[in-house]
């Protein structure tokens, strides 16, 4: 039986048995898997796996969302998943954007978060209950150094029904966007 150094072993003490575990049970290995019901177990079991990041920062959502593996996609969330954990050696930076006289506060999630993963494999069904789950749409990768959102990942892969579904998104978003800004000229432009 293979093992490893698991990364849901809290402890520290380097002779304890339960840090060794087969790869093939590993929590993060499970939900890239499908394994619907270990899930569960072990996070009924053990609530805090939920959002817990292996050694490369990633989360079970992360492998579970890649994969296109909905059904964990959606359990993690609801036991409490971050759809925007982006533990990989990056956090979040706040960018302040200027559009015409109106100034926006945005906060933009650097690093790998589970959107930009399903993003980058095509897997439309979890890129649609991350959103849902209130995932950033404009979150920036820069795991790899490449700056690029889940649009950007999507399109350079070749997922057509990803890459339009987010673009819908950041229209509405964009849209939403210039609706605040002429209220908000109308009521400057208002006041005596």
């Amino acid at each position: 039986m293979l093992t490893t150094l698991s990364s849901v072993h809290t402890n520290d003490c380097k002779d304890c048995p339960c840090k060794y575990v087969s790869i093939s049970d590993s929590f993060f290995t499970l939900a890239g898997s499908n394994k619907y019901q270990e899930i569960k177990n072990r996070i009924d079991a053990n609530p805090s796996l939920v959002n817990k990041l292996d050694d490369y920062g990633y989360s079970a959502l992360h492998y579970a969302a890649r994969e296109n593996h909905v059904s964990v996609v959606r359990l993690l969330l609801s036991k409490g998943g971050s759809p925007d954990n982006n533990s990989c050696g990056y956090h979040i930076f706040t960018y302040l954007f200027i559009f015409s006289s109106l100034t926006s506060l945005f906060i933009l999630n650097i690093g790998a978060t589970p959107l930009l993963r399903a993003a980058y494999a095509g897997s439309y069904e979890s890129c649609e209950a991350l959103l849902k789950a209130g995932a950033n749409v404009n979150s920036i990768d820069l795991s790899f150094h490449d700056g690029r959102t889940p649009l950007h990942k999507a399109s350079s892969n070749g997922h057509d029904d990803v890459m339009v579904y987010l673009f819908q998104l950041l229209h509405y978003s964009l849209t939403y966007l210039k609706l605040i800004r002429s209220y908000y000229y109308s009521m400057v432009l208002t006041q005596p």
